[in-house]
């Protein structure tokens, strides 16, 4: 699974078409090779034909493969994107500890055309490991006003294995953070954690994971493929007291087919675990568990493929969201 590193503060056709410069016939001339005049001298004045133009300049004369290297090496991060909402956002905040540049991305290239707009921006966002601590983040990112592609763009042109949606920056994220989180302010102070806590934390995300109103958004993560989920401020245990209900969670983020990766941090209820590890994750998936120790974490069972889809180890509402999943549709 790829590392990530929690601080505080996922068949495409390229439109590679261009128009091809013709000669004019009355500029041209026929050469005899046995003519005098042929010199090389001659022969080396003799016009070549126009290299073929393409919408994405010198670029487009290397293959697509090679434009994709050049487009990850721009767009891709080391490291995680935290409050994207505000780094990616229309407007930057005056102060400049709100509003960090992500120093190893550039997204210069995606004004240069629309051709590399369209070919590049689903790399931004589905390559990228993209961190949550707040709902309203969420919403803000999913809604913000930016286009995910110029206005002449055709929207419903798949592009790598994505659609560009209309408000679709959620809707291309592949690896996600999710720390489910309550404000500093409603748990700094506190040395030990009560369900009465837990529940305050969830009525925070509570509209996130059960919404009212859609608003005819897209507010899921249909592509999603990696997931990490942080429960570390609920301050879980292994007894009944700490077995969380495992259904919201699939209904808001299961995809069908299921995940390549889940992690869990703070989790360690036994059928939680099954829970989480069966109803996300597909054959042949990654799933890993961990805790916090002191700004560390450590493993709370080991790193495993998952091999079978363990309907007979999870629970029934687990299992109803699962075979509901596996029905043609």
């Amino acid at each position: 699974m790829t590392p990530i590193n929690n601080t505080e503060d996922g068949t495409w056709e390229i439109d590679q078409s261009g128009d091809t410069a013709v000669p004019d016939p009355a500029s041209t001339k026929t050469y005899d090779l046995n003519d005098k005049d042929c010199s090389p001298q001659t022969l080396h004045s003799i016009p070549e034909a126009p290299a073929v133009s393409s919408p994405q300049g010198n670029l487009g004369a290397f293959a697509v493969e090679i434009r994709l290297m050049v487009y990850r090496h721009l767009l891709v991060s080391k490291t995680t994107i935290c409050r994207p909402n505000v780094l990616m956002g229309p407007r930057r905040q005056i102060m400049a500890h709100h509003s960090p540049n992500i120093e190893d991305i550039d997204g210069a290239i995606l004004r240069t055309c629309r051709t590399i707009y369209k070919e590049a921006l689903p790399l931004l966002y589905s390559e990228n490991w993209f961190y949550f601590s707040w709902p309203n983040d969420i919403e803000q990112f999913g809604h913000l006003e930016l286009q995910t592609s110029p206005p002449e763009c055709d929207k419903a042109q798949p592009l790598f294995g994505l659609q560009v949606e209309p408000y679709g920056r959620l809707a291309m994220l592949r690896r996600l953070v999710l720390q489910l989180s309550a404000p500093r302010s409603h748990i700094m102070h506190r040395q030990f954690m009560t369900d009465t806590n837990r529940e305050d934390i969830w009525s925070h995300w509570l509209a996130f994971f059960h919404p009212v109103i859609e608003h005819g958004l897209c507010v899921g993560f249909p592509a999603l493929d990696n997931l990490l989920l942080d429960f570390t401020d609920w301050q879980l245990g292994n007894d009944y007291t700490s077995q969380l209900r495992v259904e919201p969670f699939l209904k808001k983020l299961r995809v069908p087919g299921g995940l390549s990766s889940l992690c869990l941090v703070g989790v360690q209820h036994q059928q939680n675990l099954l829970d989480f590890k069966y109803g996300f994750c597909k054959k042949g998936g990654m799933f890993s568990a961990k805790r916090a120790v002191q700004g560390n974490t450590i493993s709370v069972v080991p790193d495993t493929i998952v091999v079978e889809d363990g309907l007979e180890l999870v629970s029934n509402g687990v299992r109803a969201i699962i075979q509901q999943d596996e029905k043609p549709s």
